[in-house]
């Protein structure tokens, strides 16, 4: 409960942030090796190893903090839905100014693809049962993209793994 209730204030917040600083050039290295140094004891504990392969010179316009929470947010979902002993990915495709987010976990079946970023949207029982939250997360990472510019969109493909990819503007 407390949780949601933490998503909740920081969807109100985010709402009614006048302070974004989206024009800002942001080492895109450094944010996902932050979120990587936060979530390794959570990867570590179902043996997930997490590969960045995002080179030191990328930089992106953006806003420190929302992006810092999109990549916590994404690399968390990673991890949750991750299987034992998986892998998670982060790689940078320079021609098309995108980042891409691949696990090879559960995956996500295409009739709840479509819906994954509406708010309080679980996609069915067998990842809520076995996953708590309350399908807040990714409704949070599609507003904080949208406010910076940034196209977000996911493929999945279930037993396999989903892969979420952020393109930025140039």
């Amino acid at each position: 409960l407390n949780a949601m209730l933490d998503q909740l204030l920081q969807l109100a917040r985010i709402g009614s942030e006048k302070m974004l600083e989206k024009d800002k050039k942001i080492n895109l290295d450094e944010i996902v090796n932050n979120s990587i140094k936060k979530w390794k004891p959570s990867a570590s504990e179902k043996k997930i190893n997490i590969t960045s392969k995002v080179p030191k010179n990328v930089w992106v316009y953006a806003d420190r903090v929302y992006l810092e929470l999109i990549s916590d947010n994404l690399l968390s979902n990673a991890i949750k839905y991750g299987k034992m002993h998986g892998n998670i990915f982060f790689s940078w495709e320079e021609n098309l100014n995108s980042l891409a987010i691949q696990d090879d976990g559960i995956g996500i079946s295409q009739e709840h693809l479509p819906n994954i970023f509406n708010r309080f949207y679980r996609a069915d029982e067998s990842r809520s049962s076995v996953n708590t939250g309350n399908g807040l997360g990714l409704s949070i990472v599609k507003k904080l993209a949208s406010l910076q510019g940034i196209d977000i969109n996911a493929e999945s493909i279930p037993n396999i793994g989903s892969t979420f990819y952020l393109r930025f503007r140039q």
